[in-house]
């Protein structure tokens, strides 16, 4: 424990600035401590001039026996101990032998220090004035040791004084008081000081200035925004909430200070309100751990006036802050369920509008059937049938439609069973022992080319029933849809009698080829035709959407 205006004392050791044996004083006083170097020169000059005798000399050593002033001064700057063999001791003096030679050593005591000042001489010159000549130096150094300690501690008090003020207005500047006065006229170092630290309070101010400008101009940039803002701290604290959050909810500061209390107020029912907190508090930690951007969140809210809204909330961090910006979608919700409302409503109108007009065509196909009972003429009775299977073909694509989710595209697969399989119910190939392979892939097509599509696969299916297995006992016709990222390949193949190798289809003037020609043309498709072991078609055509 140190007390105040105690001065306390180091050993002595050789100063690396100035090469002479010193020693450390310290003193302290309130909350400081005040540090001097003594150089103990002024010891070894008064040692020097003190004469014991012809021979004698008189030294000072420290508590280690360790030489502090003597008249040989390499002695001192060495650090050489005083090393003697002791003889005898008469009456507190000592007789000693130094290198075979005796000498007389007498030595006192200094308590303050715990040095020993002291004088040796040759046995043989030992003369009365010892005694004198060790009191001499006792009360000499004494008087001197006393002298630097007083001006050690006025040059302390000195020193303390004006760093013990700068200590007190620097509390004073970190407390927001930046009209305080500083020491002056006292060491030219503490002016300097003086003047750093009211320099630095002028910067403060203007900095503090600068700070509540910029403060007040973004709070007045949020204010003017068009979307509700709030902000708080990372501890749940709200700091401010711009005009356009208190007049879309209702609440100011007084009525919400916390997250807790917002929370309280905006999400009325417990387990939405636990739910809510949860995501938040989750959302945050994801973005102060993960340096993540938070996902948008939609909110249902509560207002001041009991009304419950849907918010799109998103926040960002800065420093220690949480901005958060709410926008109010609930006219944009309903509008949607609007929308959605309308849009399904008109689905349905659609689906019946394909049932219907998939009714009709069936009326149609009906009043041919009936029509062509009263031909005769087995030719013209054919035609009816293709016209009705043509129409079936069409009434195919709008009952795929009514039952589709989507009524703008319908699965392929299904289109060409339904289609070939009404081919191969119709009487007029009823006992053909024909097989027949659906190998699409399980795609969709869009309506603008489902019905061309139709129309071709129902053609050149009823030319090969009708024509490729005639004097055969039995065939297979293979129907296959392929699809590669917007291209189609339609392949429409029989193991028949094929085509006779001089026959060109755009030459031939008959309704059927005419059909599947013109019909490939407006899919902007390209056909192809091989006879070998058959006839096969490939139609590749483009959806341009």
């Amino acid at each position: 424990m140190i007390n105040n205006n105690d001065v306390y004392w180091s050993s002595t050791f050789i100063s690396a600035s100035s090469g002479h044996p010193t020693i450390t004083l310290s003193c302290s006083s309130n909350d400081y401590v005040i540090i001097a170097e003594l150089n103990l020169m002024f010891l070894y000059n008064f040692i020097n001039h003190m004469k014991i005798g012809k021979k004698g000399n008189s030294f000072i050593v420290d508590e280690n026996n360790v030489y502090i002033a003597h008249p040989n001064k390499t002695k001192v700057l060495q650090r050489n101990n005083l090393d003697y063999k002791l003889i005898e001791t008469i009456n507190g003096n000592k007789i000693i032998s130094i290198n075979n030679k005796k000498y007389f050593l007498n030595t006192i005591l200094i308590k303050a220090t715990n040095w020993k000042t002291g004088i040796i001489q040759p046995l043989e010159d030992v003369f009365r004035p010892i005694n004198e000549a060790i009191i001499i130096i006792v009360f000499g150094t004494l008087g001197s040791l006393s002298i630097g300690i007083i001006i050690a501690f006025i040059r302390t008090q000195k020193i303390l004084k004006p760093l013990e003020k700068l200590y007190t207005n620097s509390k004073e500047i970190i407390n927001g008081n930046y009209t305080i006065t500083f020491p002056k006229k006292s060491y030219y170092e503490i002016d300097e000081l003086s003047n750093i630290f009211e320099s630095m309070i002028a910067t403060i101010k203007n900095r503090e200035i600068e700070l509540r400008e910029n403060e007040e101009r973004i709070k007045e940039i949020l204010n003017n925004l068009p979307i509700a803002v709030g902000i708080s701290t990372l501890e749940g604290k709200i700091t401010f909430l711009n005009k356009k959050f208190i007049n879309l909810f209702g609440y100011n500061l007084d009525d919400i200070p916390t997250i807790d209390d917002w929370s309280e107020q905006a999400y009325p029912d417990k387990n939405y309100r636990n739910t809510s907190s949860t995501i938040w508090t989750n959302d945050i930690k994801q973005s102060l751990d993960k340096k993540i951007i938070p996902p948008v969140r939609i909110y249902l809210i509560r207002t001041k006036k009991n009304e419950t809204k849907n918010i799109e909330l998103t926040f960002s961090l800065s420093n220690n802050s949480i901005i958060v910006s709410f926008i109010d979608i609930t006219e944009k919700i309903k509008h949607n369920e609007q929308i959605k409302t309308s849009l399904r409503e008109k689905e349905t109108l659609l689906k019946e509008i394909h049932h219907r007009v998939k009714n009709n065509m069936q009326i149609i196909i009906g009043l041919l059937n009936l029509q062509q009972r009263k031909i005769e003429d087995v030719e013209s009775r054919n035609i009816f049938i293709e016209s009705q299977n043509r129409i079936r073909a069409m009434a195919q694509v709008h009952e795929e439609l009514y039952r589709s989710k989507d009524l703008s595209n319908i699965n392929a697969k299904n289109l060409i069973t339904n289609i070939v399989g009404n081919l191969f119910k119709t009487h007029y190939y009823f006992n053909r022992n024909v097989n027949y392979k659906n190998l699409t892939e399980d795609i969709y097509i869009n309506i603008d080319y489902a019905i061309p599509c139709g129309l071709i696969i129902n053609e050149i299916v009823s030319n090969s029933l009708k024509y490729a297995f005639v004097n055969m006992n039995e065939g297979e016709i293979i129907v296959e849809l392929k699809k590669r990222e917007n291209k189609y390949v339609l392949l429409i193949s029989d193991n028949g009698i094929g085509l006779p190798e001089d026959f060109d289809y755009k030459t031939i003037t008959s309704l059927g080829m005419r059909l599947i020609y013109n019909l490939s043309e407006q899919i902007n498709g390209k056909i192809d035709m091989k006879t070998n072991n058959g006839l096969k078609y490939s139609i590749e055509f483009v959806v341009t959407h």
